[in-house]
């Protein structure tokens, strides 16, 4: 059984030869293959795998019992700065660019917490951008595993995902 997760298999089969080639091969040896949602399922289909090596799991299933409660969040002078939490893979599309941008022109928003964790390709530019717009509320973790994503969720007031699409996403 083999189970794809990342969206970049879609880009590197797309603009890499070396991989367009492995994944072709490598796709053939499974005896099934579990996708997240009709666009993989229908991009493999394309790519010459059987419909009945397919499977379809609209999320993957997650080995954490997570106990969140609901907050109310009231922000006053005298509170303390609420926490946002952005959770997921560090590429352009996941909207990141954008917070950070919106934090940097908010006044609201400086006052307030976000703590980025995730990894990816715009990592390292994250971490330059945050220093040279001076936001200092803002901690990259980097990639955190499932048991650390549910303690940040706990501690964290607001869950944010700008993403600029998306299915059901697998932070949630």
């Amino acid at each position: 059984i083999l189970c794809i997760r990342s969206g970049m298999f879609f880009r590197d089969y797309q603009e890499k030869i070396f991989f367009r080639i492995s994944y072709s091969i490598f796709l053939r040896f499974p005896e099934y293959i579990g996708v997240q949602g009709l666009n993989w399922y229908h991009f493999l289909i394309e790519k010459g795998i059987s419909h009945k090596k397919l499977r379809i799991f609209r999320n993957w299933p997650n080995d954490i019992n997570l106990q969140l409660q609901k907050k109310v969040i009231k922000i006053s002078k005298d509170s303390r700065s609420p926490t946002f939490l952005f959770c997921g893979w560090l590429v352009e599309n996941k909207g990141i660019l954008d917070l950070i941008k919106v934090y940097k022109k908010s006044e609201i928003l400086k006052k307030c917490n976000l703590i980025i964790a995730g990894d990816g390709p715009l990592h390292e530019e994250l971490k330059v951008v945050t220093s040279d717009y001076n936001l200092f509320n803002v901690k990259i973790l980097g990639w955190v595993n499932a048991i650390e994503v549910n303690k940040w969720m706990q501690s964290s007031d607001v869950m944010i995902l700008p993403s600029y699409a998306e299915g059901f996403p697998n932070v949630i």
